[in-house]
C-alpha cells in the first residue's frame, strides 16, 4: 500500500486502528496479534522486537485497487462469525423427502443418487476433476429449506452478517446456491477462490 512507499509508522499492540497511507484509510483491530511492527520507507516490514527485516516488494499494477480501498469511508470487518443456537430447519429434498437429523446413511446414498459431481473454476473454465475436489452437489431447485422459526432465524443470520461487515442500513440478500455433500473421504484440495 502506499505507506510502504511513502511513509514509516510505528504500531503498537493492541491499539485499535491503524492507518495505512495518507488517504485516512484506518483498518480496525489489524495488530491484535502482532506485537509491534513498523512498515518502512522502501518496501520493508520490520519486527522491532529483534530488528529482522524481511523484504516486500511494492506492486505499483495494484495502485488503482488500492485507491478504490483507500476510498472507502464504511467499518466493518472481511469476515463475520459467530454462532446461533436456533431449532433445525426442515429440509426436504425431491426423490429423497424431508432429511432427518442426524443424517441417516439410506438418507445419504439417496442424496448422492440424486446428486451431480460438484466441479470447481478455474478463471473462466469449470472443471470436473475429482482429484482436485471430491463432492457431490444438488441445485437450490432439488433443495427447500423452512420451518416455523427458519425465516426469522435467517434473519437474525443475515442482519449479524451485513453488521458485521458493515453494510448496517444496506440493502442485502443472501441465496441458496448449492447443496454440497462430502462423503467419508471426500475433499476440495486447498485452493483459491476465483
Amino acid at each position: 500500500m502506499a505507506a510502504v512507499v511513502e511513509r514509516a509508522y510505528r504500531l503498537k499492540p493492541r491499539r485499535a486502528a491503524v492507518r495505512i497511507g495518507g488517504s485516512g484509510l484506518v483498518w480496525p483491530k489489524l495488530l491484535s496479534s502482532f506485537g509491534a511492527i513498523q512498515v518502512a520507507t522502501g518496501g520493508r516490514f520490520v519486527d522491532t522486537a529483534d530488528d529482522t527485516q524481511i523484504e516486500v516488494p511494492y506492486n505499483r499494477d495494484l495502485k488503482a485497487l488500492e485507491d478504490v480501498l483507500a476510498a472507502v469511508r464504511r467499518p466493518g470487518d472481511y469476515f463475520v462469525r459467530g454462532a446461533l443456537e436456533t431449532p433445525m430447519p426442515r429440509v426436504e429434498i425431491d426423490g429423497v423427502g424431508v432429511i432427518s437429523f442426524p443424517i441417516r446413511d439410506s438418507q445419504i446414498q439417496d442424496i448422492i443418487k440424486n446428486a451431480e459431481r460438484a466441479p470447481y473454476g478455474r478463471g473462466d473454465e469449470t472443471i470436473l476433476d475429482t482429484s482436485v475436489r471430491n463432492a457431490w452437489q444438488l441445485a437450490p431447485a432439488h433443495v427447500r429449506i423452512g420451518g416455523k422459526s427458519w425465516e426469522r432465524s435467517f434473519q437474525h443470520i443475515l442482519s449479524a452478517v451485513t453488521d458485521g461487515l458493515g453494510c448496517t442500513g444496506m440493502k442485502v440478500s443472501a441465496e441458496f446456491y448449492k447443496l454440497l455433500i462430502y462423503e467419508e473421504g471426500g475433499f476440495f484440495l486447498p485452493h483459491r477462490d476465483t
